[in-house]
């Protein structure tokens, strides 16, 4: 996995981890957050390591059907780049303080 695809696991994971199961939850913390090894998370867990990839891959296809249906990964993506656009233009000083309040609150 490159490092665009895990950054994405994880800010998918970071909107959608409530509606995964409480293992598919804490087997992705482990991996994706705690960078645990699937070695690791199957001790830890008393399962097999083949167990701890097939419940991720089942995770991440569960995270991934929630973003094509819900979209809040690519809405905030795309707020993000108009700010970002915004911000590049030319503002007064009143402009500019309530646009970084909303980057911050966005």
């Amino acid at each position: 996995m490159d490092t665009l695809d895990f950054h994405r696991v994880v800010l998918l994971f970071d909107l959608y981890q409530s509606l995964l199961t409480k293992k598919q939850k804490s087997i992705m913390e482990k991996r994706f957050l705690d960078d645990y090894s699937l070695s690791e998370i199957a001790e830890g867990l008393s399962i097999s390591r083949s167990a701890v990839q097939d419940t991720i891959h089942k995770a991440m296809q569960k995270l991934e059907m929630f973003e094509t249906n819900l979209k809040l990964l690519y809405s905030h993506q795309e707020r993000m780049s108009l700010v970002d656009a915004l911000e590049n233009t030319e503002l007064k000083e009143s402009q500019k303080t309530l646009l970084y309040k909303l980057k911050d609150v966005i």
